[in-house]
């Protein structure tokens, strides 16, 4: 197991190097981090072009993490993404919690 101070290094070296040649994303690729560390959610927006996905890709790939995108369009839908809601269960649904991560892309 790491210790504190070597899992420290090693996400400064993942966003050093997530980072490089990306301009003016070094507050995204923290977040990023950040979202990953805490097992968090992260909603990134902006216009196409600005180095959302590849950041993420990176961060994914320097942790050794999964990474999945799915395209989000003007006419998307909640359940494409999270699947139906059943109110019968929504009262016992803040005990659940599930595994998967991804990016959400737009057009």
């Amino acid at each position: 197991m790491n210790s504190f101070p070597q899992s420290a290094l090693r996400l400064q070296n993942a966003v050093v190097w997530a980072s490089r040649g990306l301009i003016e994303r070094a507050p995204l690729v923290e977040a990023v981090v950040l979202g990953a560390v805490a097992g968090e959610h992260l909603l990134v927006v902006g216009p196409p072009g600005t180095a959302k996905s590849q950041a993420v890709r990176r961060i994914a790939s320097a942790l050794g993490g999964r990474y999945f995108e799915y395209l989000l369009g003007r006419f998307s839908e909640p359940n494409e993404i999270f699947g139906p809601v059943d109110l019968r269960r929504l009262p016992s649904f803040s005990n659940q919690h599930t595994g998967k991560s991804g990016f959400l892309d737009s057009l």
